[in-house]
């Protein structure tokens, strides 16, 4: 999926000279940072260097005289990478909310956001997570806003507030069968991705950093043929632990040493 920016509306946030032609350039929403030098940004830094793999959605150079291959629009801009990036970051804002096919659980306080193909198992995760006690946000829609800088913020498209969306049963009014855990909005922590290619040592697991909207999150692959809404309660827990400075590998490795010693 992509977020669309016209070119003279980017150039305006940098205050850079206006391109001959406005066309729009689409910038993938699963990113981390929209604005670097690594070949991870959708708009990035022109160093000179000859193509670039893949190549970005934009350059950006600070001499026209030098600019990268014709294909590949590109600003001219003598801002530093700090400041173009906290301007790009609030204009990509202003253009959001971003509605994302997805699923939004408040898991023991946590934004979790469920995503899959469909049918992956995305609602019926959130049944099973709702049965534990935990409230649903919004199912297979979810509008995204920035709440601030380093905060997304996801709520249900109204016509879907409350409602559960499940393969066989129809649509599930939440309000009814779990009074009082549905919840209007949540901040955005965690990623979970129902994925049936997931893999992963049992040591280190398949815990990454999930890029959305310019935020990195926390995230984990999870395949769809397990008890997901443990997995994922207990996934919540543990970065919950991780945040405050407990890891569990690496006290099984240090119990490891010990036990050799």
């Amino acid at each position: 999926m992509t977020l669309e920016v016209g070119l003279a509306r980017l150039a305006g946030a940098l205050g850079a000279p206006t391109p001959a032609v406005d066309a729009s350039v689409r910038l993938p929403v699963e990113t981390a940072a929209w604005v670097g030098r690594s070949d991870t940004h959708p708009i990035r830094f022109w160093g000179g260097h000859g193509a670039a793999d893949p190549p970005p959605a934009v350059w950006l150079t600070a001499d026209a005289r030098r600019a990268p291959a014709a294909d590949i629009p590109y600003l001219v801009t003598g801002l530093d990478e700090a400041a173009a990036a906290y301007r790009i970051d609030r204009l990509l804002d202003s253009l959001l909310p971003f509605t994302l096919h997805a699923t939004l659980v408040s898991v023991l306080g946590t934004g979790v956001l469920l995503r899959g193909a469909s049918g992956a198992g995305k609602s019926e995760t959130a049944l099973g997570l709702l049965d534990r006690g935990h409230k649903l946000v919004a199912d297979d829609a979810v509008s995204i806003v920035a709440r601030d800088a380093q905060t997304l913020e996801g709520h249900a498209e109204s016509a879907g507030n409350g409602t559960l969306l499940l393969r066989g049963l129809g649509p599930l009014d939440v309000d009814h069968h779990f009074p009082g855990q549905t919840q209007a909005t949540a901040p955005i922590e965690m990623v979970v991705d129902i994925h049936s290619n997931a893999a992963g040592s049992p040591l280190t697991g398949t815990w990454l950093q999930s890029g959305l909207l310019g935020r990195s999150l926390d995230g984990v692959v999870l395949a769809p043929a397990r008890p997901l809404a443990l997995l994922i309660e207990t996934a919540v827990r543990e970065r919950q632990l991780r945040g405050r400075g407990y890891n569990a590998l690496e006290g099984l490795l240090c119990r490891h040493r010990e036990h050799l010693e």
